[in-house]
């Protein structure tokens, strides 16, 4: 018996010794399991941390390159902005010169319309004068307009005391006589960049002279074919007819080969005329070179016409180049030799005398 109370002490020291043994393991336990959530939830927060700083450089990163790609981007886009313009610049090009050839086109099948031609005998005598590089546009080569205008603008020599008219003002109104008419400020009023018309005096020499009809002159009517009649006699065999920019004015253009001197042609056929019956500056009728003006030709509002006055071909219908090949073509195929008209209206003065 001794011997097992003695043993039940033992077994109780140990059963306590045990005891506290587990406990002190237990709150050992409990301390490295709060020590290990702790240190675990420093991981986590750390690891947190470093994929948002990790997302946070790779947005930096995606943003310098979007910024870098975006100056990649603007830099393309003003290439292709560029090469846009170039190409609208080419297309615009093309669409100008496919509507300039649809005008001439136009104006070509208008005038040799079988319908015209036989409603109008008269318009027939006119066909020719237009044929103008059929099928072709060599008139809208630079160089050649350049040509063109050169020519033009030559036979306006007297630059000085020239006419001005506003579009909404009827009256026409003189320049300075110390102004000089540049070229420039012709070809912006032929152009329609202008609001302005202008008109020119004659010179010593000129390359045409100018029978002028207003709208109510009796030679508009019945008596155009005497006024032709009269001429032919002269040896003028061929005019062009055109109507004023500013006005229903009508104006018979007699085109000279060379330039002849204004006031011996003038003077000679206006003898020639009144010895017919035709006083100039009387009937609505007058004669340019004199003391008055000529509208320049080829502004806005000019017309070409056939010689029973139908309209052709109206300024604003068709390119400035267009206008001025055809009425160059009109003198080219129309002039006659200045000093044979003169002897020729001396002679026949003689004869009658």
């Amino acid at each position: 018996m001794a011997y097992s109370a003695a043993n039940n002490k033992e077994d109780k020291d140990s059963i306590f010794q045990l005891t506290m043994d587990l406990e002190m393991k237990a709150h050992k336990l409990g301390y490295e399991e709060e020590a290990y959530d702790h240190i675990m939830e420093s991981d986590t927060e750390s690891e947190t941390e470093a994929e948002t700083e990790t997302e946070d450089d790779t947005e930096l990163e995606t943003g310098s390159r979007y910024d870098s790609d975006d100056d990649d981007s603007i830099e393309l886009l003003e290439e292709e902005s560029e090469v846009d313009e170039t190409l609208e610049d080419e297309e615009s090009s093309i669409l100008i010169k496919s509507s300039i050839q649809s005008q001439l086109d136009r104006v070509m099948k208008e005038q040799e319309s079988d319908e015209l031609l036989s409603a109008e005998p008269e318009f027939a005598g006119d066909v020719s004068a237009v044929r103008f590089d059929v099928g072709r546009s060599t008139f809208m080569q630079p160089d050649v307009f350049a040509q063109n205008q050169a020519f033009f603008l030559s036979m306006l020599s007297n630059r000085f005391a020239s006419l001005i008219k506003r579009d909404e003002v009827k009256e026409w109104k003189e320049t300075s006589r110390y102004h000089y008419l540049t070229d420039e400020e012709i070809m912006e009023s032929l152009s329609g960049d202008s609001a302005i018309q202008r008109a020119f005096r004659s010179d010593a020499l000129t390359r045409f002279v100018v029978i002028t009809m207003e709208e109510d002159c009796y030679y508009r009517a019945g008596g155009m074919t005497r006024l032709k009649e009269c001429l032919e006699k002269a040896g003028v065999s061929s005019t062009r007819l055109y109507k004023a920019s500013d006005s229903e004015q009508w104006q018979l253009f007699i085109f000279f080969e060379k330039s002849v001197r204004a006031d011996l042609v003038t003077r000679s056929l206006s003898a020639w005329l009144r010895r017919n019956g035709i006083v100039p500056g009387t009937a609505g009728l007058d004669m340019f070179p004199g003391k008055g003006s000529l509208t320049i030709p080829l502004q806005p509002g000019f017309e070409f016409l056939n010689e029973t006055g139908q309209v052709i071909a109206t300024r604003n219908q068709i390119t400035l180049e267009a206008a001025l090949a055809l009425f160059l073509n009109d003198m080219v195929r129309c002039s006659v030799r200045g000093m044979e008209l003169i002897e020729k209206v001396e002679e026949l003065t003689r004869e009658e005398a």
